[in-house]
């Protein structure tokens, strides 16, 4: 599989999928909006970071751990790569809509790391809504599990990821909390709360997140 990154730029300078509409919502006979957003991110912290996990990138949008197990056909570094979203969402002021964040990749490889098998990994996404203007950044705790391949091979574990302190943001002048659904994998189904890893792939779903108004709206 070719692996995928984003460089904010190029990012920056990348066609729109959609341009803002609005359209008569029947129901409450207000504007449906038709939002861009986009979204880059960057892995900011690993905890525990041992030496033996000889991490690499920090400030990235991929951080590599670990020392590739010898005589392993599929040899290589284990990874998590974050590939920021470009896509559009509706929200119509109902009390809640949900909204791809970005593509979450682990490369998964048989490795050495030393006695410490689970860490969390830490990413911090910026977060634009192209049509109002508003920026917003929030950040993402991964739980990480490196499971012992004996006997055979044995798939790694990432844990429900959760948004640091309960992220407010205000769009359109609407008051909402984010929190992370959960992994949707292979683009459809419901998203899930682990992410099981198969070793020697490169597995990959998107992270969902959920906005909600603090201030419901009845019948909303």
């Amino acid at each position: 599989m070719i692996t995928r990154s984003v460089d904010a730029d190029a990012l920056a300078h990348a066609p729109l999928l959609a341009r803002t509409s609005f359209v008569e919502n029947p129901k409450r006979k207000e504007r449906l909006v038709v939002d861009q957003i986009r979204t880059i991110g960057k892995w900011i912290s690993v905890d525990p970071n041992t030496p033996e996990m000889k991490l690499d990138g920090l400030g990235s949008d991929h951080i590599k751990w670990g020392v590739p197990a010898t005589g392993d056909p599929n040899a290589g570094r284990s990874e998590y790569e974050f590939t920021g979203a470009l896509a559009h969402t509706k929200h119509d002021g109902s009390n809640k809509f949900e909204v791809t964040l970005g593509t979450f990749t682990h490369h998964n490889y048989v490795i050495f790391m030393g006695q410490q098998t689970e860490f969390q990994a830490t990413l911090e996404i910026d977060i634009e809504f192209k049509d109002d203007g508003t920026k917003h950044k929030c950040t993402v705790a991964f739980s990480h599990v490196e499971t012992v391949n004996s006997p055979g091979y044995v798939d790694d574990k990432v844990k429900l990821p959760e948004v640091s302190g309960n992220e407010i943001v205000h769009i359109e002048g609407v008051e909402y909390k984010v929190s992370i659904v959960g992994f949707l994998v292979g683009g459809h189904g419901e998203p899930l709360p682990q992410f099981l890893s198969a070793e020697g792939r490169h597995n990959e779903a998107d992270i969902i997140a959920r906005f909600e108004r603090t201030n419901p709206l009845v019948g909303g």
